[in-house]
């Protein structure tokens, strides 16, 4: 390869010269990051004008690579600073060569090696087990399928592809037969129930919340959890195919948004639930419910999935997946480990602290 390989690294302080001068956004294409998820970070209570947040590799100024970094505090006494190197990629015709390793080891050090990943890849974990790191949390990341899957088919059954539009009928068909038998479970299970849709934490569900996230791996409180769940970081574009620029790191779809909301049983709060509705997709980020409210608050995420028409749920809460898989109509359960690494150089700081389903969740 001849071409004129670079690497670019930015700080807070760069990415926000950066957000005021428009410059990785002025010509149309795809970019690494979109600017809505640039002004989101440079929101971050956390990260700190100096830290390194994101690393691109270039060749002859066309994307071949990239390292994404989020600075966070764990749940110590110290509050010891880390960081989160969740998203490194690297175009495949370039795997093989030194550049990926290079940037890897660089992002390290500008760290200073307090690192934490969540995988969920086997390639990922394979590689992590070779490093000075070692796994604090293994999960399982479960898929709930409501309808029938056609690009899941089509990629098992290649021969299937010329029967997409038939395919995609009877995922249609699907979803809408499965919903109606779960609103027929639903009946009457919901009818004492209330929902509070918020955009920030307010002081009355941060007296909730709180207390089921005193073990956390990272530190919370009611300025982390609101930037973690702001909508400014998700774009809704109705007409997607001609938005100006897309981006790796984007957050951008023809539906996308953040439902996060309390769950009231007469006047008292049950239940905090926050999820990413992403096109047909729902992705669960907060769950938290006292057992003895736990089915209450389960039917009450079902209601409004289906009132959102979602047709696939995301979830690390084995709990939460399990119950749903028993008591309501599905066509699939898939599921796939997800393990938490953490560098050898913070290890010990964390033996007592657990990763929880909130913990590193920037999807």
């Amino acid at each position: 390869m001849t071409e004129n390989i670079e690497v670019k690294v930015y700080n807070k302080a760069q990415l926000r010269t950066i957000a005021e001068t428009n410059e990785f956004w002025e010509k149309a294409g795809p970019l690494v990051i979109s600017k809505n998820k640039v002004l989101w970070m440079l929101r971050s209570p956390r990260i700190e004008e100096e830290d390194t947040c994101l690393m691109i590799g270039l060749a002859d100024e066309k994307l071949i690579a990239f390292i994404h970094i989020i600075a966070d505090e764990l749940n110590t006494d110290s509050s010891a600073k880390v960081y989160w190197m969740n998203e490194w990629w690297v175009q495949k015709e370039y795997q093989d060569t030194v550049l990926g390793m290079y940037m890897y080891n660089d992002a390290l050090k500008r760290m200073g090696h307090k690192v934490l990943v969540k995988s969920n890849a086997e390639s990922a974990n394979e590689f992590y087990r070779k490093q000075p790191f070692t796994p604090i949390q293994n999960r399982k990341r479960f898929t709930i399928f409501f309808s029938l899957n056609v690009d899941s088919i089509i990629v098992k059954f290649p021969f299937l592809k010329p029967t997409r539009a038939i395919l995609s009928l009877f995922e249609t068909i699907s979803f809408k037969l499965v919903n109606s038998w779960n609103k027929v479970k639903l009946k009457n299970k919901t009818k004492e129930l209330s929902y509070e849709y918020i955009h920030e934490i307010d002081v009355n569900t941060w007296r909730f919340a709180e207390k089921f996230l005193k073990n956390d791996l990272i530190k919370k409180d009611r300025a982390y959890v609101s930037w973690q769940l702001s909508q400014e970081q998700y774009i809704a574009a109705p007409i997607y195919d001609k938005i100006h620029n897309t981006a790796r790191i984007g957050g951008t779809n023809t539906t996308v948004e953040i439902k996060t909301f309390n769950v009231y049983s007469e006047s008292n709060i049950i239940a905090f639930i926050s999820l990413l509705s992403f096109g047909n997709e729902a992705y669960i980020k907060y769950f938290l419910v006292s057992d003895n409210n736990f089915d209450s608050a389960v039917n009450a995420l079902i209601e409004n999935c289906i009132a959102l028409k979602r047709s696939y749920i995301f979830t690390d809460n084995e709990k939460l997946a399990k119950h749903i898989s028993k008591n309501f109509t599905k066509v699939f359960v898939y599921n796939v480990l997800k393990t938490a690494w953490a560098h050898n150089s913070i290890d010990a700081q964390i033996v007592d602290l657990k990763t929880k389903e909130q913990d590193g969740q920037f999807v």
